[in-house]
């Protein structure tokens, strides 16, 4: 009975905690892959990547008000500009994706992805986003030729 009880508490407080965060703008779903924060240009830069395989299979950049962390913009990276191809890659058309190696150096974002159509054959990009500090630039994206 106790554990029931104790479960029954846990459920109730997921269910509040979960309505209350879908009116938080700062709110971060279970879909969220991996989360990092630096400080950029006397803000909060943060970036969400969300899993591969879920309904928005995206990476997400923000920019924060530094010490309240309102947030100031948002950017949601769902697909990437393929140049050798001329095609924008749609990350939930993709039957494989993986981004990766996303670290933060002078202003910018930097990460790799890999990616797949219907084909075997994985294609290997290193991306830029500039963050500047009334939003962010597009993506600057290259294929990487020799992937070690």
């Amino acid at each position: 009975m106790k554990i029931a009880f104790s479960i029954l508490i846990v459920l109730l407080i997921m269910l509040l905690s979960n309505a209350q965060a879908k009116q938080d703008e700062t709110y971060v779903s279970f879909d969220a892959w991996e989360i990092g924060v630096n400080r950029v240009n006397n803000k909060v830069f943060r970036w969400i990547l969300f899993h591969p395989d879920s309904d928005f299979p995206c990476l997400r950049i923000e920019n924060l008000e530094s010490g309240t962390h309102k947030l100031i913009n948002r950017r949601d990276i769902c697909s990437i500009y393929d140049k050798e191809l001329q095609i924008t890659h749609n990350f939930k058309q993709l039957s494989f994706l993986d981004i990766h190696n996303l670290k933060v150096s002078d202003a910018r974002l930097f990460f790799d992805a890999e990616l797949s159509l219907l084909s075997d054959s994985v294609v290997f990009i290193h991306c830029t986003v500039n963050i500047l500090d009334d939003g962010f630039s597009d993506p600057d994206c290259n294929r990487v030729i020799n992937k070690d």
